[in-house]
């Protein structure tokens, strides 16, 4: 039946590499409940380039297979088989090969994504093949021979190295696993191998654009920006002070039009432009003091006109360098859609999106406006249907922490958090007052207590509320005093979580998954930890401070500024990634119970995932299944939630629409 199948297997004995038969290939996977898989391609689009070919294998045998699509009944029928484990190397970029040719694949181990895993927050540990290979297997693999595949097709020496691909793959899992075990990260692995077929078919499916309206869009933006740009010249131009920038235009000009001389888009002009005009531009940043013209320095000063003018020209400026007419370089020739690629493992467990050497674009980064989403749609006689959490890193951070001030926000459904907040930082200045009269009466409290809390969550302090929202040290101390003692248990949780990190090394996110962060400079920040709580240092640290010695400038104050530069850090970290890390898992959770339903209801390519963005899943679906496709993604989207909110629910919000909404 499979005469004209091309397969070829390495003889054991020899190490050469002969022809076999496409039967042969079967009985070995049939026979095999965990298989190396691998596929060669003739480049990076499933939809424009097709499979070369196909490798199955272990340590003992390998196979490779010339792709040929009469062999699609078979292969879907070995990858559906859920007693099997598929073991890849970076899946997703297989799988979307696979879903081409509607294969499914029931169970996959995905080696790099589990090293992503046990290495998480050290980017410097190599996680290629060839890298793992050689930490796991002890043995060299060249990867040489992938840069020619697209020009010379199934030569000897691609078919060679075709086979050393589903060499290793077994070794290194059961390596693996043993630091799995060890690390009890064995839920955070099982989560995102099965998520990456989830974050596969997303990439797959992409989203579908409005060139027409994306067009509009870009004219109306560029216009915004000359007018803009118009305003700030006509700012320098009618101030006599400001005479040294402005000069005479063209020689050709009969009227002798002013023009101003400042490059508004050059941070280093407007800087000097802003000191002239006394306007603090310095802020410090990791210890250092520097000048810029970014968001602190903006904020700082948003009462002063040139800056609110400033302000909206860097905004409209960033929309048609990064939202322009560029974007529509995007569109895939073949899908009419937009598909972008995701890395599915940061420090925190979230995902990025994006990758500018592939040309596919950042979509968690599109602004949250009609303007700019209103433009990502459904295909004709679908709907999307878009799905978010309610504050879901909120309501997690509320599990976590248990302040009973948070608690009975949520018990008692208050609705506006910050004023909420601001009702216990400011008690004398807003007494009596409902939360309604405090968000339309004292935006300014409200704003402080809003700006206090997000500074918090990340380890702020007081100098952090005032430098960010241009207070008076003494007004952010206020602000922060406020905030300690409206949520005493908040404090003692972020005690505790420190306190944890610096004890075991990592920050453990949550007790469901346990996947964790692993802290850099722990074996420095022991050291420094020892020498300065040894008994008598601080005398020490003092007395040769006064004397000002060369022992203290050139050794005690770098060590004693690096510990708690370490510290700072350490802190920080235990304060946000678990809340950042839950709410991942808890996201990605959700997306996989739904794929798992388009599944199980034979759906594939009738309900499409289109994108999802940390707290929100967007599918799309045929109109006539809007309502229950959905009341299924919030059904999911509240069921993983309930895994991670134990004491306050969280709640999602599915809305039906043509366009991208929230």
């Amino acid at each position: 039946m499979f005469d004209n199948i091309n397969a070829y297997k390495r003889n054991q004995t020899t190490a050469e590499v002969e022809k076999c038969s496409f039967e042969e290939v079967l009985k070995f996977v049939r026979d095999t409940e965990e298989v190396e898989c691998d596929t060669e391609t003739w480049g990076f689009d499933p939809y424009q380039h097709d499979i070369l070919c196909i490798q199955f294998g272990n340590e003992h045998n390998q196979y490779l297979v010339k792709w040929d699509d009469s062999i699609i009944p078979e292969l879907t029928e070995l990858f559906a088989d859920d007693t099997k484990t598929f073991l890849f190397q970076n899946a997703k970029f297989d799988l979307q090969f696979l879903y081409h040719k509607g294969i499914m694949v029931a169970n996959v181990y995905d080696t790099f994504l589990v090293e992503s895993i046990l290495t998480n927050s050290d980017t410097y540990i190599a996680k290629g093949l060839k890298d793992l290979v050689h930490r796991y297997a002890s043995a060299n693999m060249s990867k040489e021979v992938r840069d020619t595949i697209v020009r010379v097709g199934l030569t000897e020496a691609v078919i060679d190295y075709g086979l050393d691909d589903v060499k290793y793959l077994s070794i290194i899992k059961r390596e693996q696993l043993k630091k799995v075990k060890e690390l009890n990260l064995e839920r955070a692995i099982k989560l995102d191998n099965h998520f990456v077929k989830v974050l596969a078919y997303v990439e797959y499916c992409g989203i579908g654009f409005d060139k027409e309206k994306w067009l509009e869009k870009c004219e109306r933006d560029d216009q915004e920006l000359v007018d803009l740009e118009k305003e700030l010249d006509n700012i320098i131009i009618d101030d006599p002070k400001l005479i040294k920038y402005v000069q005479y235009g063209s020689l050709f000009d009969p009227i002798g039009t002013l023009v101003c001389t400042i490059n508004w888009s050059s941070a280093k002009q407007v800087q000097k432009l802003f000191k002239e005009l006394g306007i603090e531009v310095e802020i410090e940043e990791d210890g250092a003091v520097k000048e810029s013209v970014g968001k602190l320095v903006l904020q700082r000063n948003k009462d002063i006109k040139i800056v609110q003018v400033y302000s909206k020209y860097v905004k409209a400026k960033k929309r048609v360098s990064s939202f322009g007419r560029d974007y529509l370089k995007f569109i895939s020739p073949i899908t009419n859609r937009i598909h972008t690629t995701y890395k599915q493992l940061l420090d925190t467990g979230r995902m990025s999106s994006g990758n500018t050497k592939q040309g596919k674009p950042n979509l968690q980064q599109v602004p949250n406006d009609s303007e700019h989403r209103g433009c990502f749609v459904s295909e004709k006689g679908n709907v999307l249907i878009c799905a978010d959490y309610t504050g879901q890193e909120a309501v997690i951070f509320a599990n976590k922490c248990l302040d009973k001030n948070l608690l009975k926000f949520y018990d008692d459904n208050l609705g506006d958090m910050h004023s909420y907040v601001a009702s216990l930082c400011f008690p004398d200045e807003l007494a009596g007052l409902t939360l309604d009269e405090i968000k339309s009466q004292h935006k300014d409290l409200r704003q402080k207590a809003k700006a206090a809390g997000f500074a918090i969550q990340f380890g702020g302090t007081g100098y952090t509320i005032a430098n960010n929202l241009g207070l008076s040290p003494e007004e952010g101390e206020k602000v922060y005093k406020g905030y300690t003692e409206a949520f005493p248990e908040m404090f003692k949780y972020f005690k505790r979580v420190s306190d944890e990190a610096k004890e075991l090394g990592y920050i453990e996110f949550n007790n469901i998954t346990r996947r964790k962060f692993f802290l850099g400079h722990m074996s420095e920040y022991n050291v420094l930890k020892d020498m300065i709580t040894e008994k008598g240092f601080w005398t020490t640290y003092k007395e040769e401070k006064a004397a000002d010695s060369d022992y203290f400038k050139n050794y005690l104050k770098h060590k004693v500024k690096r510990y708690f530069k370490i510290t700072g850090t350490i802190e920080r970290s235990s304060y946000n990634y678990p809340v950042q890390g839950s709410a991942a898992d808890c996201t990605k959770y959700a997306a996989c119970l739904f794929f798992k339903w388009i599944l199980s209801n034979k759906l594939f390519g009738i309900v499409k995932l289109v994108n999802i963005v940390h707290d929100e899943i967007i599918a799309e679906c045929p109109e006539h299944m809007k309502e229950e496709c959905q009341k299924k993604l919030g059904e999911c989207m509240e069921e993983a939630g309930s895994y991670f909110c134990k004491r306050v629910k969280l709640t999602a919000d599915p809305v039906i629409a043509t366009h991208w909404e929230h």
